[in-house]
């Protein structure tokens, strides 16, 4: 009797989970979905103490980035956009630090949380394009800098990023708040790297906090 009170409970479970599968797979397919597909590579050492870690970050020429806070909060250094160049350029400080590791954050396909029409889904996705497009325009300034670039010429390039984020900031203040916030940010930290010396540890601050600020905008409409 007992036994086979038990296979009913088993297969009633299992009927329900399958169509609970299959209905949240039909409540997935009824979204607009955005294929970010875009992955960060940020370096990070775990510590207890951010702000002493952070200096001493800042002083070897790192971002000195608050990515996780908490008991064991992390640090980063800097973010790369592939996992090659992640993991090469933390083998080669590993040295300086112990606990130094490559954090994976990655933003794929994006399940809208409400409905909405296709254009403006595709307002939405050209909005992540044009943060990923620049987030991209920052790195390279970051390296052209790291390799020689004068401070003449790396101003002009960083002018051309601010005026952009400026642009963006009046443009999305009215749909996506949080973007026209975090280009608002942007514009503000190479303002005032224009106006004195540019130093790579600051343009690599602001890199960690669009990549992390793309990562959570991703995150206030993705289910």
């Amino acid at each position: 009797m007992r036994t086979g009170v038990f296979k009913n409970c088993i297969t009633f479970f299992c009927v329900f989970f399958i169509f609970a599968v299959v209905g949240y797979c039909c409540f997935l397919n009824s979204r607009a979905v955005i294929a970010l597909d875009k992955d960060f590579y940020f370096l990070t050492i775990e510590t207890q103490t951010v702000e002493a870690s952070a200096i001493e970050i800042k002083r070897d020429g790192g971002a000195g980035f608050l990515l996780k806070s908490g008991k064991s909060a992390e640090v980063a250094l800097s973010v790369y956009f592939s996992e090659n160049e992640g993991n090469k350029i933390a083998d080669l400080n590993k040295e300086k630090y112990e606990d130094l590791k490559v954090t994976h954050l990655n933003c794929g396909k994006l399940y809208l949380k409400r409905s909405v029409s296709n254009d403006e889904a595709k307002k939405l996705a050209d909005a992540f394009d044009n943060l990923y497009g620049h987030i991209l325009l920052l790195n390279e300034a970051i390296l052209r800098l790291d390799n020689g670039q004068t401070q003449e010429a790396s101003k002009r390039i960083l002018k051309e990023i601010s005026d952009n984020f400026g642009y963006l900031k009046n443009a999305y203040a009215g749909k996506y708040k949080t973007l026209a916030s975090l280009y608002a940010k942007g514009e503000e930290a190479l303002e005032a790297q224009i106006e004195n010396i540019v130093f790579a540890k600051d343009l690599r601050y602001l890199l960690c906090e669009l990549s992390k600020g793309y990562i959570d905008f991703a995150g206030e409409y993705s289910l």
